[in-house]
Formats: C-alpha cells, sequence, structure tokens
C-alpha cells in the first residue's frame, strides 16, 4: 500500500507540473534551446508540418521599427509556439508586441521579454505576430526568426530560419505640424 501511495503522489506530481507547464505556454527553461521540455524529439518533416513563417511587408528592418511576422499553417494547426529573433552571434534581439493576433487569446513573452509564447493550448492556425527591433544595438546587422511550433505533447517542428536584413538607420519622421521650405 506505501509502494502504491508513493506511486500515486509522483503521478500526481508530475501530472500537475506537465499540465502547468504546457497549458500556459513555454517557460523560461525553453530560452536556451527554444525546445519544449516534453521530453520529446522534435519531427523531422521537411514541410515543418505544413506551417510557415515570413516577414511581412517590409524589406528590411531599422532599429525601434515594429516588423509584422506572419504565422500560418495549411494542415491541423498548433497547441503552442516559442517565437525569437536572433542577431547572426545568436543572440536574442527586440522585444514583442503582445497585441499579437491568433484565435487561442492573448500571448505572452518568456526569455526576458524576448521571445513571445502561447497563453493557451487551444488550437490555432495562424497568427499576426509584431517584433519590435531594439533602438538600439552595438552592430545591427541580418535578422534571424527561429520558431518552434507544437502541434501537441509528442509532435513539434523547428521552423526554416528566416532572415531579414538590416536596412540602415531609421527613416527620419516629421517632428511637428509645419512644412519646411527651401
Amino acid at each position: 500500500m506505501r509502494r502504491f501511495c508513493l506511486f500515486a503522489l509522483a503521478v500526481g506530481v508530475w501530472l500537475a507540473v506537465q499540465i502547468d507547464a504546457f497549458s500556459s505556454g513555454a517557460s523560461d527553461s525553453a530560452c536556451a534551446t527554444q525546445l519544449p521540455v516534453h521530453g520529446f524529439a522534435p519531427q523531422s518533416d521537411p514541410t515543418h508540418g505544413g506551417f510557415t513563417i515570413a516577414f511581412t511587408g517590409v524589406p528590411s528592418w531599422h532599429l525601434g521599427q515594429q516588423i509584422p511576422i506572419q504565422l500560418s499553417c495549411a494542415n491541423t494547426g498548433y497547441e503552442g509556439i516559442i517565437i525569437s529573433v536572433f542577431d547572426p552571434d545568436s543572440n536574442r534581439l527586440g522585444l514583442w508586441n503582445l497585441t499579437a493576433t491568433h484565435a487561442g487569446g492573448p500571448m505572452h513573452t518568456v526569455c526576458s521579454g524576448q521571445a513571445l509564447t502561447h497563453s493557451d493550448i487551444t488550437i490555432k492556425a495562424d497568427a499576426a505576430l509584431i517584433w519590435i527591433a531594439p533602438s538600439s544595438v552595438a552592430n545591427p546587422r541580418t535578422v534571424t526568426v527561429r520558431s518552434t511550433i507544437v502541434v501537441d505533447l509528442a509532435t513539434f517542428y523547428f521552423l526554416a530560419d528566416v532572415t531579414l536584413p538590416y536596412g540602415g538607420p531609421p527613416p527620419s519622421s516629421s517632428t511637428g505640424g509645419g512644412s519646411s521650405s527651401s
């Protein structure tokens, strides 16, 4: 009886950790590798389960710019995501606008605000995301989006990296209501 109670307690604790860890998105423990802590290996499907991710409507990025990113699914949808933008030295860059839209409700950040993840496990098909480029960086260069898409507890994909070149200093903006003449 004592063994059964210990076993039941261990299973109960394991289930509580599993439910807590996966229902509300990636935890900071996923930051180093962008791997879910589900205990399974990524899928090797070259089509990435029909998922695609792309920067939309911008040929390059500028300091402080808000950059739209579209996640799309041609198949069954996904339960979870973790998405980060990296420089060529694998350092995370920028932050995320949390008004991102997808069918599963709000999203939140992990990894000190530099990775975006889901807030629940409802099935989602698409997401319109907004990455906020850093306002200053010592050596701005091409950035890369790295994404992990979780279909279910045992099925997840690393999507192909998508790059966006640095476009130089931000375009100047007007600072007032008047006009100038030359």
